[in-house]
């Protein structure tokens, strides 16, 4: 795992070790999140995409959400998520933004997530510059 995959996971992490509220539902803490790197190339893929083609939401431009690329990179799932975000700036001020959004908290304190995978696509020729997606999810053999 590269050294931004590292500091990526331990802010996901950090956040999910304190308890919290998601707009009106408090989300007690959760343990921490495992690296895949299926999911960081889901994530990537997704970011390289948007970059690339335009534009800024859950559906990939090819019509499928986030699963389908979970699964096309390998990653049986039972459960999967996915925060999006564009604009250049440091990782820090994307996870707090999420944070600060009752949806994408929801998605980074639920107990259900076991694994996550992130990335971000800088395009200078794009409109936002930076793509970031982060992908959580639980493999199906989970309980």
């Amino acid at each position: 795992m590269s050294q931004i995959a590292q500091h990526w996971l331990q802010l996901i992490n950090d956040a999910r070790a304190q308890s919290r509220y998601c707009g009106e539902m408090f989300c007690e803490i959760a343990p921490p999140l495992l690296w895949n790197e299926r999911l960081a190339l889901a994530a990537e893929e997704h970011c390289r995409d948007m970059a690339e083609n335009n534009f800024f939401d859950h559906i990939g431009g090819d019509g499928w959400p986030v699963g389908e690329r979970a699964t096309r990179n390998g990653y049986v799932w039972s459960r999967v998520a996915e925060n999006i975000s564009f604009g250049h700036l440091p990782v820090e001020e994307v996870i707090v933004g999420w944070l600060g959004s009752p949806g994408h908290c929801g998605n980074i304190m639920a107990l259900e997530y076991t694994d996550m995978g992130m990335a971000c696509v800088c395009d200078d020729k794009a409109p936002a510059s930076n793509y970031w997606t982060l992908v959580l999810a639980r493999p199906l053999s989970s309980s």
